[in-house]
């Protein structure tokens, strides 16, 4: 009885189909051998070369998948072609692209989740940023009267010595050409009374093995936010990020290390409790579709999980 072994017979490369329809993208690609198979979905430029990365997968037996293609508003307004870059573990790198076009048109989102963290030393305003977007343009009204206007490229931007009183923020986005787009604002008010109240320390640290993973804690009394740092070893992932919530997003790529992180609970007055230091085993066996490879990895490399023995993205994608 002997082995196969691939080194001493042909190995026939995978073969691939895809087809656009306006929005919609169906492909499959099949390989002879049952070799695991890498793939890409990409929106390509004049060049053929990759722009914009919509699907990426590895290792994965059988490739049959139907897109639906939305939220592409970071490229520059014309019409693309996607291509489907995949390859088996002995042959070279294929390549086909789509004789159909999907039609972009660029578009500045709206910041979201548009916060305003108030002290009495200094207000702290942030929001997500987006792909294609420049800068930010941030105006600081008080009673109808533009006092402060700021262009920055993050999004964050910190206000020191407000005056009490009631105070509003707008926020808006613009890329390299001029186009801006729809503003996000919210309203505050500062106070500077003070206050000899010190927050509870946080308690029940923790790790949420979901998608994404996240790392939360159970508010404490007399706080209203919380500054957060986060290091694996000797490098710093998160520094000083002070949230009103009481979670994080360590990224995807943080997935089983090993991390420290430390908590204070802050108050408007700027009291502060003592740090809370714990460190974490971001590493979760839990295997709920049976098909025995860690859920955290799937949610890691395949970004979801569909909780059907033997089909996840690790199986049929």
């Amino acid at each position: 009885m002997g082995v196969k072994s691939k080194l001493n017979c042909a190995n026939d490369p995978p073969t691939g189909t895809i087809s656009l329809n306006n929005n919609s993208v169906s492909f499959e690609i099949t390989d002879t051998e049952n070799d695991p198979i890498d793939y890409r979905l990409a929106i390509i430029d004049e060049n053929s070369q990759p722009i914009h990365y919509l699907l990426q997968n590895q290792g994965t037996d059988v490739v049959m998948h139907n897109y639906e293609i939305t939220g592409i508003h970071h490229l520059e307004t014309g019409n693309y072609k996607l291509a489907l870059i995949f390859k088996d573990e002995l042959n070279t790198t294929q390549q086909i692209i789509t004789e159909n076009i999907i039609a972009c048109e660029k578009s500045i989102p709206k910041p979201d989740n548009f916060d305003a963290l108030v002290t009495t030393d200094y207000v702290d305003l942030s929001w997500d940023t987006a792909k294609g977007v420049e800068g930010y343009t941030i105006s600081i009204w008080n009673n109808d009267e533009l006092i402060y206007q700021f262009d920055i490229a993050s999004g964050n931007l910190t206000i020191q010595d407000l005056m009490e009183g009631s105070y509003k923020a707008v926020v808006k986005g613009y890329d390299q050409n001029g186009l801006t787009g729809d503003e996000s604002q919210i309203d505050f008010s500062v106070t500077k009374a003070v206050s000899a109240i010190i927050p509870e320390p946080v308690s029940n640290i923790r790790v949420d093995f979901g998608n994404p993973i996240k790392i939360s804690w159970d508010s404490s009394a007399n706080a209203d936010f919380y500054l957060v740092n986060l290091k694996k070893g000797n490098v710093d992932i998160i520094t000083d990020k002070q949230t009103t919530q009481t979670e994080i997003e360590p990224g995807q790529d943080e997935i089983g290390a090993v991390l420290t992180i430390s908590i204070t609970a802050k108050n408007k007055t700027n009291n502060s409790s003592e740090p809370v230091i714990k460190t974490l085993n971001m590493f979760d066996s839990t295997d709920l579709d049976n098909d025995t490879l860690p859920d955290m990895w799937e949610t890691r490399y395949f970004q979801s999980i569909n909780l059907y023995s033997g089909q996840d993205d690790a199986d049929i994608n």
